[in-house]
C-alpha cells in the first residue's frame, strides 16, 4: 500500500531564522521589561520613606503658603479700609492736633495718646474725631485718649484739605 503523504522533515531556512517582524517583537519586549522595570524602581522609591517625608514637606510647604498669601490678602483688605476711613475723614473734617507752645508744630497720634482742649486743657469728648498732618485720624474714647486709628498714605491729600481749611 502506497501512502501518499510525503512529508518532508527537513526545516526551511526561513522558517528558524529570525525575520524583521521577530526582530521588531523582541525590542519591543525589551523596551516593554526596561518600562516596567524603571516603573517598578519608581514605585518602590516612590514608597519610601525619603519620598513620603518629601511628599510630607512639600505640602506642609504649600500650605503654609497658601496661609501667608490668605493672610496678606486679609491686610491688605485692612488697609484699604483703614484707608478709605481716614480719608472719609479728613473729607469730613477732622480736628487736627498739634502741640502747643512749640508753634502748632504738628505731632502724630498713637493709640492712648491723651488729646485735649488748648483752651480748657480738659479732654476732648468721647467720639470726637481727630487727625494729624501725617495721614492718621482716630476717634477719641473716653477721657480723651486715642482709639480707633486709621491711616491714609496719600499726604498730598491730607495737605490739601488742611490748606483748603476742611479740616479744623
Amino acid at each position: 500500500m502506497k501512502l501518499d503523504f510525503d512529508v518532508d522533515d527537513t526545516p526551511s531556512p526561513a522558517r528558524f531564522m529570525p525575520g524583521e517582524d521577530m526582530i521588531s517583537r523582541l525590542k519591543i519586549t525589551a523596551l516593554g521589561i526596561g518600562v516596567f522595570g524603571m516603573f517598578s524602581l519608581g514605585m518602590v522609591q516612590a514608597f519610601s520613606p525619603q519620598a513620603r517625608q518629601i511628599r510630607h514637606d512639600l505640602r506642609t510647604a504649600e500650605a503654609s503658603q497658601n496661609r501667608n498669601y490668605q493672610l496678606q490678602q486679609q491686610q491688605q483688605r485692612h488697609v484699604n479700609q483703614a484707608r478709605q476711613i481716614a480719608e472719609q475723614r479728613y473729607e469730613d473734617g477732622c480736628l487736627l492736633v498739634y502741640i502747643t507752645g512749640e508753634d502748632g508744630q504738628a505731632i502724630s497720634l498713637w493709640e492712648g495718646m491723651a488729646v485735649v482742649d488748648a483752651a480748657t486743657s480738659q479732654p476732648l469728648a468721647p467720639g470726637t474725631i481727630v487727625c494729624d498732618a501725617n495721614g492718621a485720624t482716630a476717634v477719641l474714647e473716653s477721657g480723651g485718649l486715642v482709639g480707633a486709628i486709621a491711616v491714609t498714605p496719600d499726604l498730598a491729600l491730607v495737605e490739601n484739605l488742611i490748606r483748603d481749611g476742611r479740616v479744623r
